[in-house]
């Protein structure tokens, strides 16, 4: 099985076989940190098409054996910031997480499943009160399980600011639900 660097090579030559094989081991992932950065399914679709588009496209920028994944991310983290600039982003968020809306049959009952909706919009919740740095730190450690030098990579600082924005974000985040449970205890 080629490594992904290997297949990126391939792509640079022009084998349209290869770009599929980066495309099927990676579009979940990419698309799953879009819909997180971005909170909208078709906005998600949309960047995660263009993300491909434009690695493959740029195929020939990719110098071997640079590490692949941060810069995959690295173009999907730059489409997601573009798209925030846009003076036309929407403002009506959806909350509907598409996996969970697709795997309602298998969930135990359908109060479990709304729980877990409530849960989830908790947490985006608390991403949104904080910058994008902090909340993309977060996103790719915790969601995607990238390493601190992969985040380093993808957002182009030191791993130092990594970690800090890191201890940063996880701080809010512990605040953020400890304000909420008390809120919530006293109703």
């Amino acid at each position: 099985m080629a490594t992904d660097e290997e297949l990126m090579l391939k792509v640079a030559e022009g084998e349209e076989a290869a770009i599929e094989v980066i495309v099927r081991r990676y579009y979940d992932g990419i698309f799953s940190f879009i819909y997180r950065m971005t909170q909208d399914h078709h906005t998600a679709q949309d960047l995660t098409q263009e993300t491909f588009m434009k690695l493959y496209k740029s195929a020939s920028l990719y110098t071997y054996p640079r590490p692949f994944k941060p810069w995959l991310y690295t173009i999907a983290r730059n489409l997601c910031k573009d798209h925030f600039k846009s003076a036309y982003q929407r403002h009506n968020q959806s909350w509907e997480n598409p996996e969970e809306a697709r795997n309602l049959e298998s969930s135990d009952t359908l109060g479990e499943f709304i729980e877990r909706q409530e849960e989830r919009k908790m947490v985006l919740n608390a991403l949104n009160e904080m910058t994008t740095a902090h909340k993309e730190v977060l996103i790719l450690r915790y969601y995607h399980h990238l390493s601190l030098e992969e985040i380093s990579q993808i957002q182009g600082i030191p791993i130092g600011t990594v970690k800090s924005r890191l201890s940063y974000a996880v701080k809010k985040m512990r605040a953020w639900f400890c304000i909420d449970v008390e809120a919530q205890g006293g109703n």
